[in-house]
C-alpha cells in the first residue's frame, strides 16, 4: 500500500469515533493555543524593548568605580567620610556594590576625544524645590527634572524637541490639571522653577513650555501624584551650577553621558573608553536592551513550559485513543495483514492518525490564537499606543515551530498503539 494511501486511510478511520477524536484533538488544541499565545506575548514585549526602550541613538553611561564588592563580602560599618564625595555614592552595580568617585570636566574632555563619540555631557543630578507657572503664585511639587538624552518622546501637545534651546522645557500631562489648564493652551505660556542654592537662597529660573508629554503610569493610583519635566543639556548645566557652585560638589558628577555616532560601533566605543581609565565602568544602552530581552525569554520559556506540560497531558490522550482504536480494529487489522500488508505499513498507518490528531489540534489551537491576537490588539488599540501598539504578536516561526512540535509529540504518542498493532497475529484474529 502506498504512502498516500496510508494517510488517507488513517485520516478515514479518525472519523469513525467522531466524539472521542473531537476531544483528543481539543486538548492539543487548547494546548497550542496557550503556547501559541505566550510565544506572541513573549514577541510583543521583545518588540516594545527594542523599538521604546532603546534609545533613537546609543548612549553610554560612564561612572568611576573606585571600590566593588559582592554583597557577601559588605561589612556592617559606615564607610569613611570624604568631602571630595558627592552625596549618594554607593549603588549597586553589575550585581555588586560599588562607591563611586566622582567625574569632572576632565573626564568630559577625555571621553570627548574617544573615536565614535559625538557628544559628552555630565548626567547632571539636579533637585528642584517647586514648579510654578509665572503668572500664578501658587507652588507646586516638582519629583524630577529630566535631562533630554536623546530619547523619544510622545507628546499630546506642541514638539518634543531634538534641538533645545536654553528656555525650552516639556513637562508631562498632569501639570495640565494641577494648573488647571487645558494641554494645547499649556504650549507657549511660562514656568517657573526654583532651585536652592549653595547659600539656602531660591533662586528661581524661567522656562516656556513648549510640549506636553504623555505619561503611562502602571500600578495603583498614588495618593499624592507626581510629575516631572525635561529640559536640554545646556539648560541642566545652568541649573547644576546654581545648585552646587561654591560648594565641594562644584564641578562633579556622578555619571558622565556619551552618545555614539550613528555609524560607530558601540561596544568598540565603550572598550576604547574602558581603556582611558582603569575606574571606568561603562553600560551601554545594548547591554541594557540584551539584558531586558533575556529576562523577556527566560519568562516566555518559563511560561511556555507551563504550555508543554498541559500538551504532554494531552499526549495521554492520543495514547488511549489509539490504543482504543486498535482494541476496536483487530479484526480489520488481521485482515488487512492476511491480505498482505506488512507489520510496516500497519504501524506507519497508526504513525499517520496520530500525527494527523497532532497537527489538526495544532492548527486549530493556532487559528484561534489568531482570532485572541486580532481582538486583543483591536478592542485595545487605544490602550496599546505606549506598548507599541500590540500586546500580543504572533509569528510565523512561532506558528511553524509549535505545529512541527505537536507533530512530533503526536508521533511518540503513536509509537505505543502502532506497535500493539504491528504485532497483532491475523492467524489469531
Amino acid at each position: 500500500m502506498k504512502t498516500i494511501d496510508i494517510i488517507k486511510r488513517g485520516v478515514k478511520n479518525l472519523r469513525r469515533n467522531k466524539s472521542r477524536t473531537l476531544l483528543t484533538v481539543s486538548a492539543i488544541g487548547i494546548g497550542a493555543l496557550t503556547l501559541v499565545l505566550t510565544l506572541g506575548v513573549g514577541n510583543a514585549l521583545q518588540n516594545y524593548i527594542n523599538t521604546n526602550v532603546q534609545l533613537s541613538s546609543s548612549v553610554v553611561s560612564v561612572s568611576k568605580v573606585i571600590q566593588s564588592s559582592s554583597p557577601d563580602d559588605q561589612k556592617d560599618i559606615v564607610s569613611e567620610y570624604s568631602p571630595t564625595k558627592i552625596d549618594s555614592t554607593v549603588v549597586q552595580l553589575r550585581g555588586s556594590i560599588s562607591e563611586v568617585e566622582p567625574s569632572t570636566l576632565d573626564d568630559v574632555e577625555a571621553i570627548a576625544s574617544v573615536d565614535g563619540v559625538e557628544t559628552v555631557w555630565p548626567d547632571y543630578d539636579i533637585t528642584p524645590e517647586y514648579v510654578r507657572l509665572s503668572d500664578q503664585d501658587t507652588k507646586y511639587t516638582l519629583s524630577v527634572i529630566n535631562v533630554y538624552s536623546y530619547s523619544e518622546s510622545s507628546v499630546v501637545a506642541g514638539v518634543f524637541p531634538s534641538d533645545w534651546a536654553l528656555s525650552d522645557i516639556v513637562v508631562d500631562q498632569i501639570f495640565a490639571k494641577t494648573f488647571g489648564v487645558n494641554e494645547l493652551d499649556l504650549v507657549g505660556k511660562e514656568i517657573v522653577i526654583g532651585i536652592k542654592d549653595a547659600n539656602g537662597d531660591i533662586n528661581e529660573t524661567p522656562f516656556t513650555i513648549v510640549g506636553v508629554r504623555e505619561v503611562v503610569r502602571f500600578g495603583p493610583p498614588q495618593q499624592t501624584a507626581q510629575g516631572g519635566v525635561f529640559i536640554g543639556i545646556d539648560a541642566a548645566a545652568k541649573l547644576h551650577e546654581i545648585q552646587t557652585q561654591g560648594t565641594e560638589n562644584e564641578g562633579k558628577f556622578t555619571t558622565i553621558l556619551a552618545k555614539v555616532l550613528d555609524n560607530a560601533d558601540e561596544e568598540t566605543v565603550i572598550a576604547t573608553i574602558e581603556s582611558l581609565n582603569d575606574t571606568y565602568s561603562v553600560f551601554g544602552t545594548s547591554v541594557i536592551v540584551s539584558t531586558l530581552n533575556t529576562i523577556v525569554n527566560f519568562i516566555t520559556i518559563a511560561l511556555a513550559g507551563f504550555s508543554g506540560i498541559a500538551l504532554i497531558a494531552a499526549s495521554f490522550g492520543i495514547i488511549n485513543t489509539q490504543l482504543m482504536s486498535v482494541f476496536e480494529r483487530t479484526k480489520e487489522i488481521g485482515l488487512l495483514k492476511a491480505l498482505g500488508m506488512s507489520n510496516k505499513a500497519v504501524q506507519r498507518l497508526f504513525s499517520y492518525e496520530a500525527i494527523s490528531i497532532g497537527v489538526i489540534g495544532a492548527s486549530v489551537g493556532t487559528a484561534l490564537a489568531y482570532g485572541v491576537q486580532v481582538f486583543v490588539n483591536t478592542y485595545f488599540k487605544d490602550g496599546l499606543k505606549d506598548f507599541g501598539g500590540a500586546a500580543i504578536l504572533i509569528s510565523i516561526q512561532d506558528v511553524v515551530t509549535v505545529i512541527l512540535g505537536l507533530a512530533l509529540l503526536a508521533w511518540l504518542s503513536g509509537v505505543i498503539p502502532a506497535r500493539k498493532a504491528q504485532q497483532l497475529d491475523p492467524i489469531a484474529r
